[in-house]
């Protein structure tokens, strides 16, 4: 799959620190968008979306590590 264990330890790097990003970045903005729709509609609906949503950008996110493709990783983003 990798060419080199340079490769490798450079690619992980790289999804490391991108998945730390994303982590902040979603929470940062999602809780209180989350939490006010929650206020608005029933919070367990809310809750289900969020989780979906979730496992979405994760099965892309892990597609995109399989594949190699910094392009697809950068894109989810």
């Amino acid at each position: 799959m990798f060419r080199s264990p340079q490769n490798f330890r450079t690619f992980l790097t790289v999804v490391m620190t991108y998945t730390l990003d994303m982590v902040g970045f979603a929470q940062f903005f999602g809780s209180p968008l989350a939490g006010a729709l929650a206020d608005h509609f029933v919070r367990y609906k809310v809750f289900l979306v969020t989780i979906g949503l979730s496992i979405i950008g994760y099965a892309v996110m892990a597609y995109s590590v399989y594949s190699q493709s910094l392009s697809l990783l950068f894109f989810v983003k």
